[in-house]
């Protein structure tokens, strides 16, 4: 009885492992399958990649642009400041030239 049951057992793996078995095209499908995973892998970190440079460049650009602007307001401040200077200047020598002497 036990027998029996052993080689119905070892006739349905047998079964089983043949059923499992690919045939070529699968594998072929499957080859194929893997390759074009490994390629979509391989363009989404390029990607990543190319995105991050991207990033990083227009992060270089902003810090020069805002350094160009701190640059140009600095030069600006400075021109109104010595305009200012002048004007008091000419103030006052209007103000002395009013004084009685």
């Amino acid at each position: 009885m036990k027998l029996n049951h052993l080689l119905s057992l070892a006739a349905v793996v047998s079964l089983g492992l043949v059923a499992c078995e690919k045939t070529p095209a699968e594998k072929s499908a499957d080859a194929t399958a893997d390759r074009l995973d490994d390629k979509a892998d391989a363009v989404k970190e390029a990607g990543k990649n190319e995105a991050a440079a991207i990033k990083d460049e227009g992060k270089a650009d902003a810090k020069a642009t805002k350094n160009a602007a701190d640059a140009d307001a600095a030069a600006v401040k400075q021109s109104t400041e010595d305009a200012a200077k002048a004007l008091e200047k000419k103030a006052d020598e209007v103000k002395d030239a009013a004084k009685p002497q």
